[in-house]
């Protein structure tokens, strides 16, 4: 075998992982996740998870109070991961307002009810700790966006770190 089809043989795609989890049936699969996560550095982790999260791509959009769209029903829902409980409706109301107010005084930004892109990043980092296993296990379609979050990621990390990733993915390591 070239060196070429050896490097081939020994990466796997981040995307197929996902595609081909099945944690029930292949218990090394989450403990090669675990291992992934626990060795990889913390900017690309936390680059990742803002990627899977956001579901608007590259453009966040602007939101204040009297906006009704879906995407002030991801907000809600974001809110609420957050532990920040408000109806997901896709109206930003006074209590839309007062909880984005609660969140931003929490996450020390500007305290303004006005949902701009610092207030977005906050929000798509990971509420408490996010482990591969759970974001992978989840039955969601794997989006365009989720996609594009695993191919940045992959791009993030080491060519050592994702071969020893898939030999432990593979069952060929412990």
């Amino acid at each position: 075998m070239t060196d070429e089809m050896t490097t081939a043989a020994s990466t796997i795609s981040l995307v197929n992982v996902v595609r081909f989890y099945e944690p029930t049936r292949y218990l090394h699969q989450r403990n090669a996740l675990d291992w992934l996560q626990h060795r990889s550095p913390e900017a690309p982790l936390v680059g990742f998870v803002q990627r899977w999260n956001n579901p608007f791509g590259e453009r966040l959009p602007m939101l204040i109070e009297g906006d009704r769209n879906q995407a002030v029903a991801e907000l809600q829902m974001a809110l609420n991961r957050w532990g920040i409980r408000v109806v997901v409706d896709g109206d930003f109301g006074r209590f839309t307002k007062a909880a984005v107010i609660r969140f931003q005084q929490q996450r020390n930004l500007r305290a303004d009810g006005i949902v701009g892109n610092k207030t977005w990043g906050e929000l798509f980092k990971s509420a408490g700790t996010i482990r591969f296993a759970e974001l992978f296990n989840q039955q969601d379609e794997l989006t365009a966006q989720k996609t594009a979050a695993l191919q940045w990621l992959q791009s993030q990390l080491s060519r050592s770190l994702l071969t020893e990733f898939a030999q432990r993915w593979r069952n060929q390591i412990q």
